[in-house]
């Protein structure tokens, strides 16, 4: 996932800060998480993620609509993510 978060923000051309940033907000939320997760979730979380680390990070940060149209292509709604 960590491998498919860098290759995501590299096309974005983010700064490598944002990475380190959503690799640890999804670690905190496995942390937290109670059960297992589908794999359509894991990359939910990888988008949501990637979205709040961005949010932290950037002074432009990358929107819900451009994740879910370029990060999930279309799979994962605005909503969801």
């Amino acid at each position: 996932m960590v491998e498919w978060m860098r290759d995501v923000l590299e096309v974005f051309k983010s700064p490598v800060e944002v990475l380190y940033k959503a690799v640890t907000i999804m670690d905190h939320y496995f942390d937290q998480k109670q059960g297992s997760l589908r794999i359509e979730e894991l990359h939910e979380v990888g988008i949501a993620s990637i979205l709040l680390a961005s949010k932290y990070t950037e002074l432009e940060p990358l929107s819900v609509e451009l994740m879910h149209k370029k990060a999930s292509h279309g799979k994962i709604s605005e909503k969801a993510i």
